[in-house]
């Protein structure tokens, strides 16, 4: 946390996050349904900037933006989707440091919003054209978050 002026810092908290996609298939001319479950654990380099409300007792509301950075470090399997390794995100969020008689609690929200596309389109493990079509049939996926975290300082 580097403090710029009274209301405004710039933060960076780098940690990791477990996440799970289920992407849902369907097969227009048979009308059959393929799942896929898609496990990731990312790491993350969020740079942010947090603007604090006046302290009003023992609460101080802020507002948050940023960009963040995230490598993908699951193992990869042959499925019918991959996803790229790296991917960058525009965050904004809200929360409030509640001060407590011998630690600081500060809930917040965040929204995280993917700029790159995610799907891996070279995919010279796959053979069979039956499988390759589920890599093509998409022109872009990009990759939103909601977060939720609980900080003790």
């Amino acid at each position: 946390d580097l403090y710029l002026c009274p209301h405004l810092n710039l933060r960076f908290s780098p940690g990791i996050f477990f996440g799970n996609k289920v992407v849902k298939f369907r097969e227009t001319a048979t009308q059959e349904y393929r799942t896929q479950d898609i496990k990731s654990n990312y790491i993350v380099v969020p740079i942010e900037l947090k603007f604090s409300a006046l302290r009003c007792n023992n609460f101080r509301p802020y507002l948050i933006g940023g960009v963040m950075g995230t490598a993908d470090v699951s193992k990869k399997r042959n499925d019918l989707l991959k996803l790229n390794t790296f991917d960058g995100y525009l965050t904004i969020g809200l929360g409030c440091d509640f001060y407590l008689p011998y630690f600081k609690l500060i809930p917040e929200l965040k929204f995280c919003f993917g700029l790159t596309d995610v799907i891996n389109r070279k995919r010279n493990d796959l053979r069979d054209p039956a499988d390759i079509k589920f890599t093509q049939s998409l022109k872009k996926a990009t990759s939103n978050m909601v977060i939720l975290s609980f900080y003790f300082e």
